[in-house]
C-alpha cells in the first residue's frame, strides 16, 4: 500500500493559495498511482500531477556508510476553489474581518469600563 500525505512548507502553502499542493508520496509511486490515491483519499479530481524526485542523502555511522533516498513529491494542480484538506490557510480578506471583530469586542470593553468608572 502506498502512502501519501501532504509537505507543508512556506513555499507549499504559497503554491496551495494557487491551487497547487505539494504531497509527500512513495519513491516508487507512479503519477497514475498518486492520481488514484489522491482520489480515494481526499476526494478531489486532479488536473495535472507534476513530480519531484529528492536526491540521495549520503550518511556514515559507525563505519559505514548509508544511502537513503530522499523525498519523493507530487505537486498536483486541482480546480479552482478545491482544495486538500492539510492546507488550510486565512486570506487577507478572512484576517481584515476578524480584526475588524476584535476592534469592535475592544471598543464595547473599554465603553463598558468608562461607564462603571463614572457611576
Amino acid at each position: 500500500m502506498r502512502k501519501i500525505s501532504p509537505y507543508i512548507t512556506e513555499k507549499s502553502v504559497d503554491l496551495a493559495k494557487q491551487g497547487k499542493f505539494t504531497l509527500k508520496v512513495d519513491f516508487n509511486a507512479t503519477r497514475d498511482e498518486i492520481r488514484s490515491l489522491v482520489k480515494k483519499y481526499y476526494l478531489v479530481n486532479p488536473i495535472s500531477i507534476n513530480i519531484i524526485k529528492g536526491k540521495y542523502l549520503h550518511s556514515t555511522k559507525h563505519r559505514k556508510q548509508f544511502n537513503d533516498r530522499g523525498v519523493k513529491k507530487a505537486l498536483v494542480h486541482l480546480e479552482k476553489g478545491k482544495m486538500i484538506p492539510g492546507f488550510e490557510f486565512e486570506t487577507e480578506d478572512k484576517k481584515s474581518k476578524q480584526a475588524k471583530k476584535i476592534d469592535k469586542n475592544k471598543a464595547k470593553k473599554i465603553k463598558e469600563t468608562k461607564d462603571v468608572k463614572t457611576s
